[in-house]
């Protein structure tokens, strides 16, 4: 019977949006005192699925890379003694990729007994990266969730009005591409809340309202901020997007929350708000 050793180790994550914080798991690296063992997604479907606006030859390169410098401290280092003295996972995956604000980020490291680090990796690797992957499960960005709002305002000819507008404030700033000003600034901004999991909605929601929350300190612009959310395809997760629309709804700037089934009615609204005020300018 082998004997029990100690391990430590790290998940690799693809952080897709930086602002909002939307990541996917990519691969595992696994340090125990018989040696360093790693395994990095060798397919990339899901990541395409979660995010339809991926730069797929950007992704697997930079992910490659990262695998390669990992292997290199797999052979390079097995003979060096460095594997005993070296206890973290994270010290060797941090030799492959620095910590700094890059897409590609390493997960707090945790550690664990093992007598086969190679069955440990293989089981660290299917709870992380390969459990909650659905072939054929596509889930919605925030593109897919502003489209049809696009269509409406081009229907309504007034899609040319909005412009992108960056509001700063005393410490922070967000840029809005799709912003009004009528005495005061109207902006619509969507947001896809279809995500595998309750907690990665209220992550997401979290996010976005501290965002907010940390913008509205200082700045002098008047924001009427609209965000349209987009539900999950999971029924399962109703309860975590409601709890998700109240963190939104109780963010700086008190935004109105409008779920994507009534976005129609909102951009009739500021249409007739938009025809409305060139027709007074022009008179």
């Amino acid at each position: 019977m082998s004997e029990r050793e100690t391990y430590s180790y790290t998940v690799l994550r693809y952080v897709h949006d930086v602002m909002t914080g939307e990541f996917v798991n990519v691969g595992v690296v696994v340090h125990a005192t018989s040696g360093l063992k790693s395994k990095f997604r060798s397919t990339y479907g899901r990541v395409s699925n979660l995010f339809p606006g991926l730069d797929e030859k950007a992704f697997k390169e930079a992910l490659r890379a990262v695998h390669i410098a990992i292997e290199k401290l797999e052979k390079g280092e097995k003979t060096s003694g460095l594997f005993q003295s070296s206890p973290d996972a994270m010290a060797f995956a941090r030799k492959a990729l620095v910590a700094d604000d890059s897409s590609f980020q390493w997960s707090p490291s945790g550690s664990g007994v093992t007598r086969d680090a190679g069955a440990t990796l293989d089981q660290l690797y299917e709870r992380f990266v390969t459990r909650h992957e659905k072939h054929g499960v596509r889930r919605r960005d925030d593109a897919d969730v502003w489209r049809p709002i696009r269509e409406k305002l081009e229907e309504l000819n007034v899609a040319d009005k909005f412009q992108e507008r960056t509001f700063r404030g005393a410490v922070d700033e967000i840029t809005l591409e799709h912003a009004w000003k009528n005495g005061k600034w109207h902006a619509i901004h969507a947001v896809s809340l279809d995500l595998a999991d309750a907690e990665g909605v209220r992550t997401k929601a979290h996010r976005i309202r501290g965002h907010l929350d940390s913008v509205a300190d200082g700045m002098t612009d008047d924001l009427a901020l609209n965000l349209v959310l987009g539900q999950p395809t999971s029924p399962d997760l109703l309860g975590a997007y409601n709890a998700a629309r109240k963190i939104l709804e109780n963010a700086r700037f008190s935004p109105t929350i409008v779920d994507e089934d009534s976005a129609s009615d909102l951009v009739a609204r500021l249409a007739d708000e938009i025809l409305a005020h060139e027709a007074r300018v022009t008179d």
